[in-house]
Parts: structure tokens; C-alpha cells; sequence
């Protein structure tokens, strides 16, 4: 399955003439409970997947015309993390965001994905 969630950088108090050469998103996430450490799984019982997710992060940069339809995305950057650490995360978004202060695109936001792996998928 997966998880997603909408975020938005508020970039009205940056002036225009400021040029912006580097953002990042960071996103703190909580171990998964009930999740084995990677000391803890042993290698019988464990894929070379396992207790791994995928988070992507998506710049915004179309709205649907027809409500219900997916939005416009690009992928900016994509991670596979270990569930079972608590840990920040820091993604480059600096394309989105100069794309948006050079007045070329809108500000739609962004996208946060988070794929979780079903039971067996990683298996195959």
C-alpha cells in the first residue's frame, strides 16, 4: 500500500530578487513498532527488502481540471529508508522551488509518498 501527503512551502516573505541555490524538505519519521532492528532480524527469515520503504517526494506543478483526477507530478528525489530507526530525512527540492521563485511555475506544493511493501511483495 502507500501513504501520501500534501505539503507547502510558503515562499511569500522571500523577496524577488533573492536567488535561491538550495532548499531542502525534511521529514522526521518514527520507527515502525513491532519492526526487528536490522541486529535484531535474522538472515534466514529475512529478505534483502524487508523492513524497507520507499518515501518519494513529488513536486506539484498541475492541478487536475476534473476534481477527483490525480495531479500533475514530477519526482524530485526518492529514498528507500529502514522502518525500524527514527530518523530525519532531508530531500532536495531546490528544482521546485527555483522553478517557483523565478516566476516560471506555480507554488502547487508538494507530494510526500510513502510506500509500504505488502506482506511477500519483495519476495519475487
Amino acid at each position: 500500500g502507500k501513504t501520501t501527503q500534501q505539503f507547502y512551502f510558503n515562499l511569500t516573505s522571500i523577496p524577488n530578487e533573492e536567488l535561491i541555490t538550495s532548499a531542502e524538505l525534511r521529514i522526521y519519521r518514527d520507527q515502525v513498532m513491532g519492526s526487528a532492528s536490522p541486529t535484531e532480524s535474522s538472515i534466514s527469515d529475512s529478505t534483502p527488502a524487508s523492513g524497507l520503504h520507499r518515501i518519494n517526494i513529488y513536486e506539484i506543478f498541475g492541478v487536475p481540471a476534473t476534481q477527483g483526477k490525480e495531479p500533475l507530478l514530477r519526482l524530485l528525489d526518492t529514498r528507500m529508508v529502514q522502518d525500524s530507526l527514527s530518523r530525519w530525512e532531508s530531500f532536495d527540492v531546490s528544482p521546485a522551488i527555483s522553478h517557483w521563485t523565478s516566476g516560471n511555475g506555480h507554488n502547487h506544493g508538494f507530494l510526500v509518498e510513502v510506500i509500504h511493501p505488502e506482506e511477500g511483495e519483495m519476495d519475487s
